[in-house]
C-alpha cells in the first residue's frame, strides 16, 4: 500500500484532501486567472469601442468637411443668402435689389389688389427673410390694381355681334373706325381699343375698327371713240366694269359698230361695278344691227 506524505512528512490517509497532490496550488492559480481574464475582455471591448466611436467621429467629420469645404468649392456657391422683402416694391427697384444681394429675378405673374396700386408686388417666392444659395431666383405677382373687366376678342367677329359681346361684358361702344382689308369679310372688327385681353373698369369704352371690305381702285377712262366695239369688249371684259352698249344712228361718217360717244367721258374715272355706257355707230340709216 502507498502512503502519502504532507509536507510535515506525517502520514497521511488515504483518500484524504492531502492524498492528491498539487490539487490546492491548481485552484489557487485557477482563481488568480480569472480576474485577469475578465480585465483582458474588458479592455478589448473598450478599445472596440473607442475604435467604433473614431470610425463614426471621422465619418461625420468626413460628411461635414464635404458639404461645407469641398461642395461650395465645386458648385460655386458659398453660404445662404437672406431673401429680402420685395412686397411693396416697384419691379424695377426689386430688380436692382435682387442683383445686390447675388440673386435673380424669376418668373413674373399678375393678379388684382385693392392694397397696392397697378405695377407693385403684391407676393413674393421664396418668402422674405428666408435663406438659399446666391444666384437663387426670386419669383414675383405684381398687382394689376383694383379688380375690372377683360376686353373680350372680338377680332373677325360681325359688328353687330361684336356689340351686344361689349354691352354684356359691362363695356360700353366708343368710336368707330372703317378700314378698307382683304384679311376678313365686309364688317367684321379688325381690331379694338383696348386691345382683347387687356384690363378695364366696369362701364370703360371700346374703340372699334371695322372692316369695309376690299380696297375699290379706280381706272382713268380711256378715249374710245374710234375703236371698234369689239375692241372694247374685249378690254373691259375682266375689268368687273359693266359695259352698256347704245345703238346711235345720228353719225353716218362712222363705221358700223364704231364706238361714237362714251360716259363717262375720256379722262374720268370710274371703278369696278360701275357703268361705262358707250354709243355705237349703227350700220346705215336702218339703225344698227
Amino acid at each position: 500500500m502507498r502512503f502519502w506524505f504532507n509536507r510535515k512528512g506525517s502520514e497521511a490517509e488515504p483518500g484524504s484532501a492531502e492524498a492528491e497532490p498539487g490539487n490546492a496550488e491548481t485552484e489557487q492559480g485557477q482563481a488568480e486567472e480569472q480576474p485577469v481574464r475578465a480585465e483582458g475582455r474588458r479592455a478589448l471591448l473598450l478599445a472596440g469601442l473607442r475604435l467604433f466611436g473614431i470610425m463614426v467621429g471621422s465619418l461625420f467629420a468626413g460628411v461635414a468637411v464635404f458639404n461645407y469645404l469641398i461642395m461650395p468649392q465645386l458648385t460655386g456657391h458659398g453660404s445662404d443668402v437672406q431673401v429680402p422683402d420685395l412686397i411693396g416694391r416697384t419691379v424695377k427697384n426689386a430688380t436692382a435689389i435682387l442683383r445686390e444681394e447675388g440673386l435673380r429675378l424669376g418668373p413674373q405673374t399678375e393678379q388684382f389688389s385693392s392694397v397696392y396700386p397697378d405695377g407693385y408686388i403684391v407676393a413674393q417666392n421664396p418668402e422674405p427673410l428666408g435663406n438659399v444659395k446666391p444666384g437663387h431666383e426670386v419669383s414675383m405677382a405684381i398687382s394689376f390694381g383694383r379688380e375690372g373687366l377683360i376686353i373680350p376678342d372680338l377680332r373677325e367677329v360681325p359688328y353687330r355681334e361684336a356689340q351686344v359681346s361689349l354691352s354684356r361684358s359691362g363695356l360700353r361702344l366708343g368710336r368707330i373706325s372703317h378700314a378698307n382689308s382683304s384679311l376678313t369679310a365686309k364688317d367684321r372688327i379688325l381690331a379694338t381699343s383696348p386691345e382683347s385681353g387687356a384690363l378695364a373698369a366696369p362701364g370703360s369704352v371700346v374703340d372699334q375698327l371695322v372692316r369695309r371690305g376690299p380696297r375699290s381702285v379706280a381706272f382713268l377712262v380711256p378715249d374710245l371713240k374710234g375703236r371698234h366695239i369689239s375692241e372694247v369688249r374685249a378690254f373691259f371684259e375682266r375689268s368687273g366694269i359693266r359695259l352698256v352698249e347704245v345703238p346711235s344712228e345720228g353719225d353716218y361718217a362712222a363705221s358700223p359698230g364704231e364706238v361714237v360717244g362714251q360716259r363717262p367721258a375720256a379722262g374720268g374715272r370710274i371703278r369696278p361695278q360701275d357703268v361705262l355706257e358707250v354709243d355705237v355707230a349703227a350700220a346705215g340709216r336702218g339703225g344698227w344691227r
